[in-house]
């Protein structure tokens, strides 16, 4: 993860795990349907509300140029549902 994950640790009681999985077969793979990593997954109370598993920078066919210190259009990506969830807690 990049640096602003400790932000949404804290700002919005977030938390983020990585996952390594491999080529084959593997429980984990089966129980969150991840067909090709990387996929992030949000939950809240136990319940899944999406699951974002198209990312640009894990496509070779596409490129997402960006200058340092910029987040990439699959951060912007990530940031922005976060941030929806967050704010729509209460009604979920």
């Amino acid at each position: 993860m990049k640096s602003w994950a400790k932000t949404f640790e804290s700002d919005y009681n977030a938390q983020f795990y990585k996952c390594v999985v491999v080529d084959g077969e593997q429980d984990i793979k089966k129980e969150f349907k991840i067909n090709e990593p990387p996929v992030v997954i949000f939950y809240r109370n136990n319940q899944q509300l999406e699951k974002i598993d198209q990312f640009i920078e894990s496509d070779p066919n596409q490129s997402d140029i960006t200058k340092p210190g910029e987040d990439s259009k699959d951060e912007k990506k990530v940031k922005e549902r976060l941030i929806h969830h967050h704010k729509h807690k209460s009604t979920t």
